[in-house]
This record gives C-alpha cells, structure tokens and sequence, in this order.
C-alpha cells in the first residue's frame, strides 16, 4: 500500500538527484534508516546508509515508510551521514552447481563434468565478502573435494551488478580407474586448487540473489602408480577447465 504515497514523493521531486532522508520497517520487522536518492524510487529503493555500503529493498515488502528532504546540513564536518546505520558484518552464503570443460595434461578427450561448491563466511562491505568454501568436482575418472578460501564482491551499487570471486585452497582426490595402459593404480593425491572468474547477479529484496558465472578452475593432482615387476611412475597432472555455473545467494 505504500505504492501510491512513493509514486506521489517522486511525481513532487521529478527527475532529480534530490535526497530524501527514509526511515522504513520491512514486513520482517527489520528497521533501516538513511537516505535515498529519487531516481531510485519504485519499484526499489536504494538506502544509502553512508558512504561504503547501501541497501536494496522491494518496496512490496515495506510495512512503513517516512520522507523528509536531505539537506546538506545533515552531513557534519566529517563527513559522515549523522543517520546513518552502523555498519554490521553480516553472514552470507553462496551455493552454486555447474559444469566444468576442458582438459587435462594428458592425452584423454576434453569433456564437461559436474562441479557444486558452497561458501559460508562474513559480508564486509558488499564490494568485499571473505568466506570458507568446500566443492566437489568431477574430472574424467578423478574426482577433487576441494577446501578453500573465497574473496567476493559486487561491482557496482545495483540490483543488477557484475561481480568477482576469487578461491584458492587444497584439494584432496582420488581415482576410480584402477588400470591404466597396464600400470597399476596405487594412489591419487591432491594438490592446489585456484578458481577465478566474474559473474553476474539479480538481488531479490535487500539480500538474497540469483547469480550466473564464469571462470576458470586449475586443480593440481598427483599419481602414484607401479608397474606389476615392481617399477614406479609418478605423474603430475594439471586439470584446468572453464567453469560455468548458476546459483543462488543470501
């Protein structure tokens, strides 16, 4: 119901960079306070609530709202947002499953396979989230359960943003092809695992978000294997394969 009333501040101010101080309560109960700059009225209002971070919120989940103008008497001498919020780290997670294509450095087929990861850790700013992450990913007849730190962050203040991911950690493999061209299988090991890419992300309310990326994903393995006279070879191998996945964040 609070449709009309913001359509009616927006028709007074026109198309202007006017701000507005806003103090809303969602359906939740959640309280937020700042201000919003006109262009972004319906059907989301973006809450700035001081200089770093700001907040998207569906204007069909706010119970109440209130406007005033934003003079530049509220901004003090330094330059601080007097209404502002103070900033909260809050958890976030991200899940996503996807595919994996390309090849190893070895002689079998380029192929595309299944990759899930999941991410838990703090949202710092949203240009900056740091999280602990695990994965599963399937490469030709190896497999990697890769643990790993992950650096995040939106691009750009928007509903619609681009944004970046950065992983690096270790991952633990192993094998179900017990013969290969007459060597005998005896062990995988694991290695390092690095995933770059960018994505792109829709946000739904002020938090959860459904997002599509890209990257490129290096896993490090090793393989022990004897032959049956009691000879041994050690492989290093490198999967490097580009990662195409959708998912949904909060």
């Amino acid at each position: 119901m609070l449709m009309p009333v913001i359509l009616a501040i927006g028709s007074v101010y026109g198309q202007t960079d006017t701000r507005l101080k806003v103090s809303t309560t969602t359906t939740n109960g959640d309280r937020v306070n700042g201000y919003i700059k006109v262009r972004s009225l319906p059907p989301y209002l973006t809450v700035y609530y001081n200089s770093l971070d700001s907040m998207v919120l569906n204007t069909q989940l706010l119970r109440t709202a209130s406007f005033r103008r934003y003079n530049n008497s509220d901004i003090p001498a330094d330059g601080k947002n007097k209404y502002s919020q103070k900033l909260k780290i809050q958890y976030f997670n991200n899940t996503l499953v996807g595919i994996l294509s390309g090849k190893s450095n070895d002689d079998t087929q380029p192929v595309a396979s299944l990759t899930v990861e999941t991410i838990n850790g703090i949202r710092i700013y949203r240009y900056l989230s740091v999280g602990l992450g695990i994965a599963y990913d399937q490469y030709n007849s190896t497999a990697a359960l890769p643990f790993f730190v992950s650096f995040r962050g939106d691009i750009i203040d928007h509903i619609f943003t681009p944004f970046y991911f950065v992983d690096l950690g270790y991952g633990s493999a192993w094998d179900t092809n017990q013969e290969n061209n007459g060597w005998e299988f005896i062990d995988v090991e694991g290695g390092m695992m690095f995933h770059s890419g960018i994505g792109l992300k829709m946000y739904s309310g002020d938090r959860v978000n459904v997002m599509i990326a890209l990257g490129y994903k290096m896993q490090k393995t090793v393989y022990h294997q004897d032959w049956g006279g009691g000879g041994e070879r050690v492989t290093d191998r490198s999967y490097k394969r580009l990662s195409f996945r959708i998912g949904i964040g909060f």
